[in-house]
């Protein structure tokens, strides 16, 4: 039995195996044979996905359309249901990160990764409020940035008008042997807030929660 992938249930998860296994996209009923359900469990199933993006139905041929009969589709895996599967990237972006500490000095280093923090910053601006540089963030964009920090992995919220208080950190470990890797989450925030944050409170320096100040 495979582990359970996040957000889907074990036969769904069974039945993503099988479509991202096979070579071609599969009819409902033999989707139903290879993961030992009912065709009307199947297509529940199937409908679950789909509307989770996770699925994606093709569409019969122009051939099969004009026989007689009601035609036949077929599902296959979408972009996102293979994004359900585990990939440690982590791993590799811990090493690369090591690499790049070990090969540079601090200053070169420290670049790189507020660059990483704007690049990161870029993917995510279309998510807040047009930034004003230099001027304290209003209380709409400090939201903003916090549910954008949560769907990057961390417990944050806005702690008072001008703070954001994270109860992890995504980096720790990493932190734990290059501090500078903090400078990811600087960059970042000031990119998407127009005002670089003071890092208050920081857990890898004995803090019990991380406090960002603008």
């Amino acid at each position: 039995m495979s582990t359970t992938l996040p957000f889907v249930g074990q036969t769904q998860t069974n039945l993503l195996h099988v479509l991202m296994r096979s070579a071609e996209a599969l009819p409902i009923d033999e989707i139903a044979v290879q993961i030992g359900v009912t065709k009307t469990a199947a297509r529940q199933h199937i409908l679950n996905l789909q509307q989770g993006g996770y699925v994606q139905i093709v569409e019969p041929d122009i051939s099969q359309k004009k026989s007689r009969g009601r035609p036949t589709y077929s599902y296959e895996i979408s972009r996102e249901g293979r994004e359900l599967f585990a990939r440690h990237y982590a791993l590799f972006s811990e090493k690369m990160i090591i690499m790049l500490k070990n090969t540079l000095d601090e200053k070169q280093f420290k670049k790189q990764m507020q660059g990483l923090g704007k690049l990161l910053a870029e993917d995510l601006a279309h998510k807040m409020p047009k930034p004003v540089r230099g001027k304290t963030p209003a209380a709409d964009t400090l939201e903003s940035l916090a549910a954008i920090l949560r769907e990057l992995g961390y417990d944050a919220h806005k702690s008072t008008p001008n703070e954001i208080t994270a109860h992890n950190c995504v980096f720790h470990k990493l932190a734990e042997k290059c501090e500078m890797v903090c400078e990811v989450d600087l960059s970042l925030m000031q990119k998407l807030t127009g005002k670089k944050p003071v890092h208050k409170e920081c857990m890898v320096r004995d803090g019990k929660v991380c406090k960002f100040l603008f």
